[in-house]
């Protein structure tokens, strides 16, 4: 499996960004796996080289954000390297003369930035907008979320008294194209306790045969497994497939329904029953009708639909979880 794009500080791209920055580089030919956000090239100063082709847009619940290649520089990585250090070198040695000894004012630690309802941190500019924003709260979180966020997916929403006072906003610094997105901090919400490090994480969910579904999907998803206390579990697989295999789900689940020409219903694997016979291993082909006809031929291409792409497979930590093979219908 290729390295995961990295950003110049080595931080790793969610699963979906590299599966999409990978597939311009391998494109385009670019060696590496290093890439530079446009902001980050803007502020270091860094020469891109004449008639470089435009940066790659990476879409997320946090808004969208645009990347260069670091082939796409005139100079080379260990130059850009070099540059991201000093730059990081001096912003800490003018935090520190700025904070002097004070414990008052000394910088956050890592684990006290503010983070998103992925748990993942912000821009510089946009946590600074957030600390000096938690310095007016009487009770910050850590965590900072959209109102559609709060309500949507994790059912708590935004007081109406919070949302109205636009001091509690904070927009996003996003590319100048993209509109900002406003973020709250989540000690506004009717239940603050429902964010936390067990719930506010990534959640990548796969189908039955490890293949990434969209990310519009996966939010509709995080939504169902927060309230169905399953978000430890990354697979789906469709009602009709358990059925096949002999797994039920209790009588009064509702499903994950999504509507084309015919209902697509996906349910996590962690609710259906005897789905212990299953966990962990993969389903030999001997446990598909000898016909699965034309029902299940269709309902398998809309499925199709929600995943990322025919060949975004997940390999790496799922290992031994993958619960299909080709030859069953989805």
């Amino acid at each position: 499996m290729s390295l995961c794009s990295r950003s110049l500080s080595g931080q790793p791209f969610a699963v979906e960004h590299h599966i999409l920055l990978r597939t311009v580089a391998a494109a385009r030919c670019w060696k590496g796996n290093v890439w530079v956000p446009v902001k980050v090239s803007a502020r270091l100063n860094l020469p891109l080289r004449p008639e470089t082709v435009p940066p790659v847009r990476l879409g997320g619940s946090n808004g969208s954000s645009f990347v260069y290649h670091a082939q796409q520089f005139s100079v080379p990585l260990s130059a850009l390297q070099e540059a991201w250090d000093s730059f990081i070198k001096r912003e800490t040695l003018l935090a520190t003369a700025h904070n002097g000894d004070s414990e008052l004012n000394s910088e956050p630690a890592p684990a006290e930035f503010p983070l998103s309802t992925n748990g993942e941190r912000f821009d510089r500019v946009t946590e600074e907008l957030m600390l000096q924003c938690c310095g007016r709260l009487r009770s910050a979180s850590p965590y900072w979320a959209t109102a559609a966020e709060a309500s949507y997916i994790y059912r708590a929403p935004f007081r109406e008294e919070y949302l109205t006072d636009a001091a509690n906003a904070v927009y996003t610094c996003a590319f100048p194209l993209c509109r900002p997105v406003a973020f709250y901090n989540v000690e506004g919400t009717v239940d603050p306790g429902r964010f936390t490090a067990t719930t506010c994480c990534r959640y990548d969910p796969v189908n039955y045969e490890g293949k990434l579904y969209k990310p519009g999907v996966a939010v509709v998803m995080k939504a169902w497994a927060l309230r169905h206390h399953c978000l430890h579990e990354r697979q789906w697989i469709t009602t009709y497939r358990a059925q096949l295999l002999g797994l039920s789900a209790p009588p009064l689940l509702t499903p994950v329904s999504f509507c084309f020409t015919k209902p697509v219903d996906l349910v996590n694997i962690a609710v259906l029953r005897r789905s212990e016979i299953i966990r962990g291993r993969v389903i030999s082909s001997s446990g598909s009708p000898a016909d699965p006809g034309a029902e299940a031929t269709s309902e398998s291409a809309l499925e199709g639909t929600l995943l990322m792409s025919s060949n975004c497979t997940v390999v790496d930590t799922l290992g031994a979880q993958v619960l299909g093979t080709p030859s069953l219908p989805s």
